[in-house]
């Protein structure tokens, strides 16, 4: 059999080129698919504060005066993510809400219905200039107070989207909901070395 030199240089490169024993050119060049990909470790806590706080305060000073009220979080979520991918966490569960009571013949029954509580955080980030920019959809609901047979908890829902940028390491504010019970939410992203 006789090859054209030129057919003959392409069937070699082809040949040279492809990856041994199933092995992905990704393994070849140790593992990275994205060589300029940035990890973040994101940081979100929520607080609730018992004092309002003054309108008219920028930005840093609503972060330092949630900072500095002595509130512990309500929650926190860590999550590291990857630039230019979606990353999401989300916590849950089912709880039986006691809507009434019924007696009778001297036999007391309580009515309940199941509802999900829990948090959904969905980021997307990437690089900027300034360090990074996310996109942010962050919504949580949960049982405020113990409820009684008469007088069952209220369910609080908040639901929050934003993009922001981000100076690494730094805390900004997401938001600030409520009047008489204050909730204050709160991220820092920080790139992973």
């Amino acid at each position: 059999m006789n090859l054209h030199p030129k057919l003959l240089s392409l069937v070699v490169v082809l040949t040279v080129n492809l990856p041994f024993g199933g092995q992905t050119h990704a393994e070849d060049s140790g593992g990275d698919l994205q060589p300029n990909t940035t990890q973040y470790l994101v940081e979100l806590s929520e607080y609730k504060l018992e004092q309002s706080i003054p309108t008219g305060l920028g930005e840093g000073e609503v972060v330092d005066a949630i900072l500095k009220s002595g509130t512990k979080p309500v929650e926190t979520i860590r999550l590291t993510a990857m630039s230019e991918t979606e990353s999401m966490v989300q916590v849950g569960r089912r709880v039986a809400l006691t809507t009434g009571t019924m007696t009778r013949g001297g036999v007391t029954n309580r009515q309940t219905k199941d509802i999900e509580i829990g948090t959904i955080l969905r980021i997307q980030i990437k690089q900027h200039a300034k360090g990074a920019i996310a996109d942010i959809d962050y919504s949580t609901s949960r049982l405020d107070g113990d409820g009684t047979d008469d007088s069952p908890s209220d369910v609080l829902t908040n639901t929050m989207q934003s993009t922001q940028i981000f100076g690494l390491g730094k805390t900004r504010l997401l938001s600030t909901v409520g009047a008489g019970k204050l909730t204050g939410v709160l991220i820092t992203v920080s790139e992973i070395p």
